[in-house]
């Protein structure tokens, strides 16, 4: 990846080890410019290149439209300053003096998929174009899987013990980790076994994203991050999670099953034994990442949102910001009616 001030890759993870966030990695911005990067102009700005606190991986795209966004954004589920917490406000300033002394140029800022509860960017201004749930599952608190079961609903608690020692009981099952030995063939299982859940239709088949999904999980695999699980029959895989560890926190990514075993509940079984890995490794928290997706519901402790912000630069930016703005409120009163629509035909 071409960098202009960019720190070495070991110091850019650490910071993101700091900032808590795997999609702050230099090897996730690596990746992402092999297959994204084409075209683009990379500025990585940086506040001190032999002892750096603040890392901002930007991105300048388009020739009608200027939008500097962060290094990383599409299939990122967050993003951000690379910093430590408390180092947020030199973020803010960084950015200001980029884009105030021309170094940046850009008709609209657009800072995609930040936590809500992360404001470093408010005195900046701007506009929140989109926002999403990503929930997330508290470990800390549990000293062990008994605990945790506790915590959950009578309902959810019985769910997932029962369907597990049914599915146990009627199956050889077993679950494994994805090795440097198996890794290839074990990519081209979750593939297939997303597809057949998602009948064809997903966005990680495309392949630039299913490129770049495959090319991070190699180099996570390096970097000792990666879990990628597997539930399996009698040795046939019939579930998969893609799921990461960094600083603290497990990343649930992408899924994959045999529908053919959907009324066995696989998915629902693997989820069962990833979560209770992650709070057996001692891990802080089980991100879902972003989307309301029904399962993740059932299992959440908390559904903290992340949003978009929009920060126009020019007249030309703000026209588009206005526009994104008039669409996501027609998309707004579009599900509100869909939802309307629904909940007679629900209450029937």
């Amino acid at each position: 990846m071409p960098l202009t001030a960019g720190p070495s890759p070991a110091a850019w993870n650490r910071l993101a080890h700091d900032a808590g966030n795997l999609f702050a990695t230099h090897t996730w911005a690596s990746c992402w410019w092999d297959f994204y990067g084409d075209g683009a102009q990379a500025d990585v700005l940086c506040d001190d290149l032999a002892d750096p606190t603040v890392v901002l991986p930007l991105v300048v795209t388009g020739r009608v439209l200027r939008q500097a966004r962060f290094i990383g954004h599409g299939p990122a589920d967050q993003l951000g300053p690379v910093c430590a917490p408390e180092h947020r406000p030199r973020a803010q300033a960084l950015l200001r003096e980029a884009l105030e002394g021309g170094r940046v140029r850009a008709d609209v800022v657009l800072l995609q998929d930040m936590p809500l509860d992360e404001p470093w960017w408010q005195p900046l201004g701007g506009r929140q174009v989109s926002s999403e749930v990503s929930p997330v599952v508290d470990l800390v608190e549990h000293d062990d899987w008994e605990s945790f079961l506790a915590s959950r609903s009578r309902n959810l608690r019985a769910q997932m013990r029962r369907k597990t020692a049914k599915l146990e009981d009627a199956h050889d099952v077993t679950y494994r980790l994805a090795t440097a030995e198996t890794i290839e063939a074990d990519l081209a299982t979750l593939f297939d076994l997303h597809a057949r859940r998602w009948e064809g239709e997903s966005p990680l088949l495309d392949e630039r994203q299913g490129g770049f999904t495959a090319a991070f999980a190699r180099a996570a695999l390096a970097q000792g991050w990666l879990r990628l699980w597997f539930l399996e029959i009698a040795g046939r895989p019939v579930a998969t999670a893609l799921v990461f560890e960094f600083a603290g926190a497990s990343y649930c990514y992408q899924l994959g099953r045999d529908p053919d075993h959907d009324h066995e509940s696989v998915g629902f079984v693997l989820m069962v034994r990833i979560i209770r890995a992650a709070l057996e490794s001692g891990l802080r928290e089980f991100r879902f990442l972003r989307g309301d997706e029904g399962y993740k519901g059932r299992f959440a402790t908390r559904e903290p949102m992340i949003e978009s912000i929009a920060h126009a630069r020019t007249a030309r930016g703000r026209v588009a910001v206005r526009a994104a703005l008039v669409r996501r409120h027609h998309r707004e009163v579009a599900a509100e009616e869909r939802a309307a629509v629904s909940e007679p035909a629900a209450a029937r």
